[in-house]
């Protein structure tokens, strides 16, 4: 069965069809007391119907909080099994690996295909009601945008005549004590992650490793709190590696590998790398203790993911200086970060 049709509301946004489609499925098997496995390929409705199904509330004044209040309603009174699967989307039957995959991929096909269809079936009364929307939005964007910036000229006259006081940097701090986990006597090549993660990148992290781990975990320098961009910095400084590449559960080497439409961004490149670190680590048999924190050094003046690690205090200068140099400031948002690279 599909439903087919225009999104109830003003807010005509493929999340809100996504949404709604949930809400409907939920609906149906809730009148049929069936036990129901949803499959979607939008992250946001997935991660938002489990916290629902965890026991999770639903704030009056969120986006689309209509909809997600009647699938928490039904989800709290139901007396069936629901269960909701992430999909990937776009991707061709041609790249499943199992059959489960080749399932998924094979039906997430035909679902975009029917929405294709259905879209093109629309009356010209709905697409002269979606552009004269689509104007009035536009219109009051602008607006809006002309009002935000008139009062950014008014408080700019305002305070044009006050001194301004420099921020001042954050201090490092001083050593912290806490338990290391051992050091095993050499560090192994685990070649078992060669076929997930590639064994070129598997190979880059083991030489970085091997080469400032021990003095990392049992060194004679004070434990300090780093975080996965001063790693990353030290990664690919040691071993002019430029990835890994993470691409829909594929990992790459080089980004000419990447399929079109490749994601090569270096804050994705930070993300990657911290996934297979943890993962060698892992074989490893080590847990480095770690939790959120301001990193040691003055040039990250927000709270990062912070590993506990016996860093050499000239490794903290030389990125410090790289990012003060990059911005000219502190980095402390997720645009300041997307601006910086190794290079």
């Amino acid at each position: 069965m599909i439903l087919a049709g225009h999104v109830q509301g003003l807010c005509q946004t493929a999340f809100r069809a996504e949404l709604t489609a949930v809400y409907q499925a939920l609906c149906w098997a809730k009148d049929k007391c069936l036990r129901v496995r949803l499959w979607c390929d939008c992250q946001g409705v997935v991660r938002g119907v489990r916290k629902l199904l965890r026991g999770g509330r639903v704030h009056p004044n969120r986006a689309h909080s209509e909809l997600w209040q009647g699938i928490a309603s039904i989800l709290r009174n139901a007396d069936f099994e629901v269960q909701i699967i992430k999909v990937v989307s776009h991707c061709k039957v041609e790249s499943a690996t199992t059959p489960e995959e080749e399932w998924a991929y094979w039906h997430n096909t035909l679902t975009d295909q029917a929405a294709s269809y259905v879209n093109e079936k629309r009356s010209p009364a709905f697409w002269q009601a979606w552009t004269n929307l689509s104007k009035a939005l536009d219109e009051r964007r602008r607006l809006h945008a002309a009002v935000l910036l008139m009062l950014l000229k008014q408080s700019k006259l305002a305070n044009q005549d006050q001194p301004r006081v420099p921020r001042p940097l954050q201090q490092a701090r001083p050593g912290i004590d806490v338990a290391m986990p051992a050091v095993p006597q050499a560090w192994k090549l685990p070649s078992k992650m060669f076929q997930r993660y590639g064994r070129a990148n598997v190979e880059a992290v083991h030489n970085w490793w091997q080469e400032c781990g021990r003095d990392a975990l049992s060194g004679t320098s004070e434990i300090q709190m780093v975080a996965g961009v001063q790693l990353f910095f030290d990664f690919a400084w040691t071993t002019g590696h430029l990835g890994p590449f993470l691409h829909r559960k594929r990992w790459f080497s080089q980004c000419t590998d990447l399929p079109a439409g490749g994601v090569t961004g270096w804050g994705d490149r930070v993300k990657a790398f911290l996934l297979l670190w943890r993962a060698y680590m892992k074989c490893q048999g080590i847990s480095i203790p770690h939790k959120m924190a301001r990193p040691t050094g003055i040039s990250i003046g927000k709270f990062l993911v912070c590993y506990f690690l016996r860093w050499q205090g000239t490794k903290v200068a030389r990125v410090d200086n790289h990012i003060l140099q990059t911005l000219g400031r502190q980095a402390v948002s997720s645009r300041d970060f997307s601006c910086l690279t190794p290079n």
